[in-house]
């Protein structure tokens, strides 16, 4: 069980990887159907890991790195505001 009080920040974390997903499949101008297949997730997944609905795990994120060309430690780095 997850605490209350952890609840919005592990929501705002999974929604800023979400949006430096997206941003590294558009800069890579890949179609989410091209990523999503290489991935082994259907698009609509794809879809909810951009949106911050869906947590990626560790491994498929890894994975996604490779597919997209960048560091993991890319999408821990959100330079957003929490």
């Amino acid at each position: 069980m997850v605490a209350i009080g952890l609840v919005k920040p592990m929501l705002i974390y999974m929604n800023n990887i979400g949006i430096k997903i997206k941003e590294a499949r558009l800069s890579n101008e890949f179609s989410r159907e091209q990523v999503a297949r290489k991935l082994g997730v259907s698009q609509q997944q794809l879809s909810r890991y951009e949106s911050g609905e869906n947590r990626i795990s560790a491994d498929k994120l890894a994975v996604l790195a490779t597919v997209l060309h960048k560091p993991i430690d890319y999408f821990h780095e959100s330079g957003l505001p929490i």
